[in-house]
């Protein structure tokens, strides 16, 4: 989606976000949520719901880093990038297409603590899946 540009190169820092293209994260959601190939994904694929992650998650034997990269997404214990610079490697965080009521961020999954709020100046991973509803359209050029 080329409307939503960074306010800055620089690493953002405390509750700020790094776009003012949607203050309501309505693009974003958008880019998210498609599956044509104009948004984060690749043709015929989405980020998850919250409902998806935490649905996956109590699939898997155990709620932890070894639970994800058992389940047949096998997936990796990405770390994060808070945005006061922390950093934790040692669960998986992945974006969840769904904004949190608590801070208006997007909801995040933690492997070991499932899903929470997320401010969007923090940095987690995007795994996208592949969506089973209808076609996708071509993108727009």
């Amino acid at each position: 989606v080329d409307s939503i540009t960074p306010n800055s190169a620089v690493f953002i820092y405390g509750f700020g976000d790094w776009t003012n293209a949607d203050s309501n994260r309505a693009l974003r959601l958008d880019a998210w949520s498609t599956f044509n190939g104009s948004g984060v994904c690749p043709i015929g694929y989405r980020v998850p719901t919250g409902a998806e992650l935490s649905a996956e998650r109590e699939s898997w034997g155990s709620q932890d880093v070894a639970g994800a990269f058992a389940s047949t997404l096998k997936l990796p214990s990405a770390g994060q990038r808070k945005n006061a610079g922390a950093q934790d490697t040692d669960n998986g965080f992945h974006w969840a297409n769904d904004l949190s009521g608590d801070t208006g961020g997007f909801q995040n999954m933690k492997f070991s603590a499932g899903l929470s709020a997320a401010q969007p100046s923090d940095g987690y991973t995007v795994r996208c899946i592949l969506n089973t509803g209808s076609p996708p359209k071509p993108a727009d050029t």
